[in-house]
């Protein structure tokens, strides 16, 4: 009879809930998506006008201009990249923006020909955000950029492309998507916060293999693979990564980059009666960005000579893997539909 009683009440203190996952979904479009998107717009108008100003004179003052907007577009990218759904994925904008590591031989070829489509899947590691790693970094980039209009003509196709279709996909979650968005907050695998979370963990794995695991040997028998090095010749990858992590904690915890505090899913883990869960998950992704930021050489540097401390690292970031995607999904509600082959 005690245990019925019990029983009984608990069901009483949940069905008294008034969490609501409308505020939850209206917090993140309004305060975090969509204007992580248009900062995003504004980035790239700053790159294009960077690039432009350049082409008129040909300063190194002029070029490191050009590098500083790329870096600034290039860490806004990656507060984004983890709401890869919706308008994002009708534009398929990871693949366009994100895509790395780059094939510096392609873009050679498309340069010297001076002919390319940039809309084929073929030309998917030519373009994007990670292409300027080469563009400009490269031994003769400034000569090259400076002398050779093809050069920089691809360079501003690039820009143009990323630009376009970025503002295409702000528009579209400002106009109409966003109001789909809040509205749509059941768990089916078609609704907009099951698609979200489906995003949202996906995001986590894909940057624990591809800005880590990867290079770092995790998929080739522990043999490092400084080529998939997100970065490697402007070696800011720690950066991209630390910058990418922090995103996803905010968006975890429903806070703005201002310090402004909101609804988050953390909120809705405390709700439903699992607080230790939700602490355990900031936790490690407090400890995780420390990690990344007490990283001071690059990555390749320390993958001759530390790569200890990228082991344990992934290590941490693997661990979180089960508690964001099993635990967190199961109490939520939400069923895993991505595929994916790392085993988890």
């Amino acid at each position: 009879l005690l245990l019925v009683f019990s029983c009984t009440k608990d069901k009483e203190k949940k069905s008294e809930s008034t969490f609501s996952k409308a505020e939850l979904l209206a917090n993140l479009g309004d305060n975090i998506i969509l204007p992580g998107y248009h900062q995003l717009k504004l980035e790239l108008e700053d790159f294009e006008s960077k690039h432009n100003a350049f082409i008129l004179d040909k300063t190194e003052q002029n070029f490191d201009a050009i590098k500083a907007s790329w870096k600034r577009a290039y860490l806004q990218w990656n507060k984004v990249s983890i709401f890869s759904f919706g308008p994002a994925a009708d534009y398929g904008l990871q693949a366009a923006l994100g895509t790395f590591p780059t094939d510096s031989s392609k873009i050679l070829s498309n340069i010297s020909s001076g002919t390319y489509n940039l809309e084929t899947s073929s030309n998917t590691d030519a373009i994007g955000i990670p292409a300027f790693d080469f563009l400009l970094y490269r031994e003769t980039a400034f000569e090259d950029y400076s002398s050779n209009s093809n050069y920089s003509d691809y360079a501003l196709a690039l820009i143009t492309k990323m630009k376009n279709e970025v503002i295409a996909v702000y528009n579209l979650w400002n106009t109409s998507y966003l109001a789909t968005f809040k509205a749509s907050t059941g768990t089916e695998s078609t609704s907009a916060f099951s698609i979200f979370i489906n995003s949202f963990v996906k995001s986590y794995e894909e940057t624990k293999w591809t800005k880590l695991g990867i290079p770092l040997g995790k998929q080739s028998l522990g043999i490092a693979q400084p080529i998939y090095i997100e970065t490697r010749l402007s070696k800011i990858s720690f950066e991209l990564f630390a910058e990418n992590m922090e995103a996803w904690k905010r968006t975890f915890n429903g806070d703005q980059e201002n310090g402004a505090t909101g609804i988050g899913l953390d909120d809705y883990l405390i709700d439903l009666d699992r607080t230790s869960l939700a602490g355990s998950i900031n936790s490690t992704l407090s400890s995780i960005v420390s990690d990344i930021n007490g990283l001071t050489s690059d990555f390749e540097t320390l993958l001759s000579t530390d790569v200890n401390s990228l082991d344990a690292l992934y290590t941490q970031i693997q661990n979180l893997t089960v508690s964001i995607k099993t635990d967190m999904t199961s109490v939520m509600g939400v069923l895993i539909t991505y595929q994916d082959n790392d085993g988890d």
